[in-house]
């Protein structure tokens, strides 16, 4: 006589079938764009002078540059100067002088005059950043026709040579979960995040918390051993 399965088991299977299946259809947090591309998120953080590095504890923010597509949206993207002084200074621990020059975008002459202006709000290093691509999402966080995606950089140089001191860089094109199951586990890594398609704005606050978390750790590390300056 063969063993009937308990009634049980099948509501435990379906449930997580169920779950799969709606795991497939809405989460576009998927890490890898699917096969012969390249894995995203990427994050490559990378540290140039690590002795000057170490001796900056504040931070002039200045406004953002934008790659010539994306310059024309600018003005709707100011919020991303202040997601980044957040960021740098709740994750990497570094005091944050924001400039008040009225400049919402990098300017030629602006750029000219960086090194006169941290000198003139005392800031140890500044902090730039460069957007090269950002694509909006279309649709909704249950179905997008077009995801979003993302592409930026930032470099921190010295406040007196303008050297740089430290660089990163962050891609991330968002995917159907439904593209790698394996990668289930990153959907719950945002504490806080709402399953789904995520915004251009999320992708880049994610891209911006994870670069100052990794230069926080570096500065951490150089702390704890006692080398701080």
């Amino acid at each position: 006589m063969k063993e009937r399965v308990p009634f049980a088991s099948y509501v435990f299977l379906s449930s997580l079938l169920l779950v799969a299946a709606f795991l497939s259809a809405c989460s576009g947090f998927s890490v890898t764009g699917g096969p012969g591309t390249t894995f995203v998120p990427l994050l490559k953080s990378q540290i140039v002078d690590k002795n000057q590095l170490f001796k900056v504890n504040s931070i002039l923010v200045v406004p953002v540059s934008y790659a010539h597509d994306v310059s024309k949206r600018q003005g709707e993207l100011s919020w991303i100067r202040h997601g980044v002084a957040e960021a740098f200074k709740s994750e990497a621990g570094l005091e944050i002088v924001d400039l008040t020059s009225g400049e919402e975008f990098m300017t030629p002459e602006l750029r000219q005059d960086l090194p006169e202006l941290a000198g003139k709000y005392g800031a140890d290093g500044v902090l730039l950043t460069f957007v090269d691509s950002i694509t909006e999402r279309s649709g909704s966080r249950l179905g997008a026709d077009q995801p979003a995606a993302v592409s930026f950089r930032l470099e921190l140089v010295g406040s007196k040579e303008f050297q740089s001191l430290w660089k990163a860089s962050y891609v991330y094109n968002d995917r159907a979960l439904s593209e790698n199951m394996l990668t289930i586990d990153q959907r719950f890594k945002d504490k806080g995040r709402k399953p789904g398609w995520r915004t251009a704005r999320e992708l880049v606050m994610r891209g911006v918390r994870e670069a100052a978390l990794a230069l926080g750790e570096e500065r951490n590390k150089k702390f704890l051993k006692g080398g701080g300056a």
